[in-house]
This record gives C-alpha cells, structure tokens and sequence, in this order.
C-alpha cells in the first residue's frame, strides 16, 4: 500500500517528489514530506490532494489553523461516512455552523469540538 500511495503522489505532485528528501507513510493513507529547501507538505491520498505545512508547527495562524481543522473535520466524515446532516442531528449542532466549520469560515469553540469528536468516535 505504501508503495501505491508514493507512486500516486509522484504521479499528481511530480515537481514536488522530484525535490522530496524525507517521505513518511501512516495508516490514514497521508504521506508526509519534506523536500530539499525544508518544506513540509502531507499528502493525502484518500483526496489526492496536497497542503503545504507551516513553517513553525508550534505557532500557526489563526487563517492556517481554519484551514487545518476544516480539511482533517471534512476527512474524517469522509472516512466515518458521516454527513453534514448526520453530524449535525449527532451534535445537535445547527447544519450552517457544521458547514462553516468544513468550509474553514469558523472555528467551532471547546463545547462544540469537544461533541464534534463524541459524536465521529
């Protein structure tokens, strides 16, 4: 499998394997990589998309955070085969705000992430 996703990501995200100096696989079909001027991108296979990692991991803006938390809250309904509807009737969270939260215009507070996550357990 591992070898099937490197192979994937070389074929969509060519300029960016040929630069690849470190490439990590996990089980959630993402591959992290690092390229030759200290860039880290993940690639995730179950979209065949790619995103660009900030630079300092430990001080992401609230933009980059938006949009990290919509592409990881979006992947695992995916996964869990979970929609916008059924997340909402779980969380009792309205439909509109579960959709600015997949679409990054909001970040959801404590009390909602914290029925976000019991309820795609």
């Amino acid at each position: 499998m591992k070898d099937d996703i490197i192979r994937r990501f070389s074929m969509y995200f060519p300029s960016i394997h040929k630069r690849a100096v470190e490439m990590h696989y996990n089980k959630y079909m993402t591959l992290f990589v690092r390229t030759d001027d200290g860039q880290a991108f993940i690639y995730d296979d179950l979209d065949h998309c790619i995103r660009k990692l900030p630079d300092n991991k430990d001080e992401m803006t609230e933009d980059e955070f938006k949009r990290e938390f919509a592409h990881r809250l979006r992947r695992l309904m995916r996964v869990k085969g979970v929609t916008q509807e059924i997340l909402a009737e779980r969380t009792e969270l309205s439909q509109a705000a579960i959709s600015r939260y997949i679409s990054g215009s909001r970040i959801p507070n404590l009390y909602a992430i914290d029925k976000i996550a019991r309820a795609l357990r």
